[in-house]
């Protein structure tokens, strides 16, 4: 099945060596391996089970770029819920809209003032990073009373289900609500494999750009595909700051970044 619980399933049991994520902390960046991160998302699908949420719901997620972004992602991907992406930078206004348009039934916000940008929506659920870990000891006690329904919730997404929801900017009037399902990025990922040594497992990645874009989304879920290392920035103003430590090989960009790369360079 081309779904992207599939595809994250194979990446965690392919047995790869080289971390999955190099993720920044207070005392630099920290490696995260295949096994940890296949973990974590398992237990936070078993906790958003406990929440109740199921396949068809959308839930949205208002964030920077990080590894909580990344692998909430994938949990909502394996029970079938649908993931509603909401830029990091967006006015309460119109991150309201895009959950409300979607019809969230809940969202992940990466802080306090995030929340507060929400505060005015009728939501069931609303959890920030912080609460992240309680979501995931309610997942292990979940799924130590109901070992089996982790399975049987994937067992029922198919790859013609919807997986995400992308908000287009360029349009006249709101943004578009593109639905995009499993088998669109399940096949956009493996595209890459016609591509010759585009992107290798040896890799370093470092992603700057927002994940609620429909490029940063991609190289995300190609890091799973290809088994590279993903390194999450969350501000790209740093980008010069964290190169020389992180040592990217690849740098999915915009134009304008090599712009001024190259006045500088000058």
């Amino acid at each position: 099945m081309r779904t992207i619980g599939q595809l994250w399933r194979d990446a965690v049991s392919a047995g790869r060596t080289t971390p999955a994520y190099l993720a920044e902390t207070d005392d630099g960046w920290r490696e995260v391996s295949w096994e940890e991160a296949g973990q974590t998302v398992e237990e936070l699908a078993n906790g958003l089970l406990a929440l109740g949420v199921r396949k068809g719901e959308a839930f949205g997620i208002l964030a920077q770029t990080s590894l909580e972004w990344a692998l909430f992602d994938y949990a909502l991907a394996r029970i079938g819920a649908v993931g509603a992406a909401v830029y990091a930078n967006s006015s309460a206004k119109d991150a309201c809209y895009v959950l409300e348009h979607s019809d969230s039934i809940g969202v992940l916000v990466q802080d306090e003032p995030q929340r507060e940008k929400v505060a005015g929506l009728p939501l069931r659920h609303v959890i920030t990073f912080s609460e992240l870990d309680d979501l995931r000891a309610r997942g292990r006690e979940f799924a130590a009373e109901h070992p089996d329904a982790l399975a049987e919730a994937e067992a029922q997404v198919g790859e013609d289900d919807l997986f995400t929801f992308i908000y287009t900017s360029g349009t006249t009037g709101p943004p578009k609500g593109c639905m995009i399902l499993h088998r669109n990025y399940y096949e956009m990922a493996g595209c890459i494999d016609h591509v010759p040594e585009f992107a290798i497992a040896d890799d370093v990645m470092l992603l700057y750009l927002p994940m609620a874009h429909n490029f940063g989304r991609l190289m995300h879920l190609l890091g799973a595909h290809t088994g590279y290392t993903t390194a999450f920035l969350g501000d790209p103003l740093r980008i010069a700051e964290a190169m020389p430590v992180v040592r990217p090989t690849l740098l999915p960009s915009v134009p304008r970044l090599y712009e001024k790369v190259h006045t500088a360079v000058l």
